[in-house]
């Protein structure tokens, strides 16, 4: 009997430790010795924690360079341009889709540009019948940025596969068709 307290003690000051972040076992926490289990006077192993969910490599690791090409754009980039993101290209459409809405986002959230509507450029598309699906050559960007009001479109892409993609963006003037910006992020 005088183990089983012994043990339930153990036990309700190792889910002690746990609930405020302590380390388990001892009889004092703060001096780093006597890390023993008054049941066996056997050292106690630490617990591994183990990694919770999260979302998908994949997404996380685009995230992760979404934000590393926006902190670029953002802080290259002429203060109160008119931008307009016109594509990210990619093999997965979902990718596409989220990279273009993250990306758009991030340089609106920023407040340092002034941002071509999405409805306005879905509407200039289906009149002039530019298709956006794939890549976007400079030219037709130039093109669009113009029929706009743009001074800088932004077109990018997603390639490779797995663990090993890169998402390129590239900035450009409308005005000179000079790259401006260009970022290559692996993911």
């Amino acid at each position: 009997m005088k183990k089983m307290k012994g043990l339930l003690i153990v036990l309700a000051a190792a889910a002690l430790a746990a609930c405020v972040g302590l380390p388990a076992g001892g009889n004092d926490p703060f001096s780093g010795g006597g890390t023993f289990s008054s049941a066996s006077s056997q050292p106690v192993q630490p617990v591994q924690q183990q990694d919770q969910p999260s979302r998908s490599r994949g997404s996380t690791g685009l995230n992760s360079a979404l934000t590393r090409t926006s902190q670029k754009l953002i802080a290259e980039l002429r203060l109160n341009s008119t931008v307009a993101v016109l594509s990210i290209s990619s093999n997965d459409p979902d990718s596409s889709a989220f990279a273009l809405d993250e990306l758009e986002y991030q340089l609106v959230d920023s407040k340092k540009f002034k941002m071509v509507d999405r409805k306005t450029l879905d509407t200039i598309r289906q009149e002039q019948r530019f298709q956006m699906s794939g890549e976007v050559s400079d030219s037709s960007a130039i093109s669009i940025g113009n029929m706009l009001g743009a001074s800088i479109v932004i077109t990018g892409s997603i390639t490779g596969s797995g663990n090993n993609q890169r998402l390129t963006v590239k900035a450009l003037d409308v005005k000179t068709a000079q790259i401006v910006v260009m970022t290559r992020e692996q993911f």
